[in-house]
């Protein structure tokens, strides 16, 4: 077994930064372990899998790259296929192979599988340069790490299904704050595993924040700004940009929707407000979520009367959810006349309190076929049960169908 070494002779050599592409392949806790990497001197490079790469293709990427080590950054969900990608990584790679994550995430992984791995914090800053040996210069704080994307290309914009919740041509996205775990997403594709551990979000610096576009190539149309909720920080942030002439997207929480805020948002550059449905009426709330689609009703139509343009993030598959609620949900949504929408299946995304409650309920699917699945994996409930939840998917495709064919006419 080769045994983990520091970095501190590798100035200038190449880090492998495991991606798990699920949903939009430009995942930002990456970037920002990229952006920390960079600053100790070393050359990230994004290695890309999913649940179906062969192990030996994952293996001939690592000899390719010659790596002087591997970080895998870690969510529960993911957890058996970074325990494979470890072990095949601590066999090919002679330098340090370490998980990135919180003491939450190394509780659930079983020590004796951790043996030539090391873990190293999830929080970038001096806590990775500790770990990794070095000293970043300046010792930045997570306000001063600008998001790397040099290991996607600077074509960003030219793949939509890379970079844009929508799939949208010319649009990349960016956040203007890291937010602390209590406000994480609890959907698969919009928790991000690098939020500090911090009682409120962090706030990066406008010019941070809007760092990563002067690498990109001149293709970009729009930026959505990912972060949960527009704040002033991201409004402050939005208008920092407004004067390149770039359309923008913010999100807006249902919960904390006002209508002063919504007539914020064209003077601040945006032209669209995406809200999340991730919330099933007259049940209990998943933790972290923030509107029902009936509770989304009158805010979709202020913003429509300031001439935004709406987009929605449907989740389908809610705890608690039925046959009949799917249904009404569509009817709904149909009322809205969206201008994008995106619908996910719900995965509740470990380290966040929605997993926990979810788990805690017995609703995870079975650990023998959480893995055997191509796209999807729905939670176990006797209201929702396989049948009925494909239906209810197949259901909010048609009506995404229609929302495309209504755009596109």
């Amino acid at each position: 077994m080769h045994q983990p070494q520091d970095l501190r002779d590798s100035v200038g050599r190449k880090l492998a930064l495991i991606s798990i592409v699920e949903g939009p392949e430009l995942q930002p806790e990456s970037a920002f372990l990229a952006g920390s990497a960079r600053l100790l001197g070393l050359v990230p490079q994004r290695v890309a899998t999913d649940f179906g790469t062969p192990g030996e293709m994952f293996q001939a990427q690592l000899k390719a790259l010659d790596p002087v080590g591997v970080l895998l950054p870690y969510a529960t969900e993911f957890r058996e296929v970074l325990l494979v990608l470890a072990e095949l990584a601590r066999k090919n790679v002679q330098g340090p192979v370490a998980f990135v994550g919180d003491a939450v995430g190394r509780e659930r992984l079983p020590v004796h599988d951790l043996e030539g791995v090391t873990w190293i914090s999830g929080d970038p800053g001096a806590g990775l340069a500790e770990a990794l040996h070095g000293s970043p210069s300046g010792a930045p704080d997570h306000a001063s790490i600008p998001m790397d994307l040099a290991p996607y290309g600077a074509d960003l914009a030219s793949r939509p299904m890379v970079a844009s919740l929508f799939g949208e041509l010319g649009t990349v996205g960016l956040l203007a704050t890291r937010a602390a775990r209590s406000e994480l997403s609890p959907v698969a594709l919009l928790a991000r595993l690098e939020a500090p551990v911090a009682e409120g979000p962090v706030a990066l610096d406008p010019e941070i924040a809007l760092a990563p576009l002067d690498f990109l190539d001149d293709k970009v149309q729009r930026v959505e700004w990912w972060d949960r909720h527009a704040t002033a920080h991201v409004l402050d942030c939005a208008e920092a940009l407004s004067s390149r002439g770039l359309r923008q997207s913010v999100r807006v929480r249902v919960d904390l929707a006002t209508p002063e805020l919504l007539a914020s948002l064209p003077g601040r550059g945006v032209d669209r407000v995406v809200f999340d449905v991730d919330r099933v009426a007259e049940v209990p709330a998943v933790p972290g979520s923030n509107g029902s689609v009936e509770a989304l009703r009158p805010w979709a139509q202020v913003a429509r009367d300031l001439g935004l343009e709406i987009g929605l993030n449907v989740v389908v598959g809610l705890p608690d959810e039925t046959p009949e609620a799917g249904r009404a949900r569509r009817a709904l949504l149909g009322t809205l006349a969206p201008d994008r929408m995106r619908c996910v299946p719900f995965e509740p995304t470990g380290g966040t309190d929605a997993h926990d409650w979810i788990e805690g309920r017995g609703l995870l699917a079975p650990k023998k076929t959480r893995w055997e699945r191509e796209l999807h994996r729905p939670i176990v409930q006797d209201c929702l049960p396989p049948d009925a939840f494909w239906q209810t998917w197949s259901d909010a495709l048609c009506g995404l169908a229609e929302v495309e064919m209504r755009r596109r006419t």
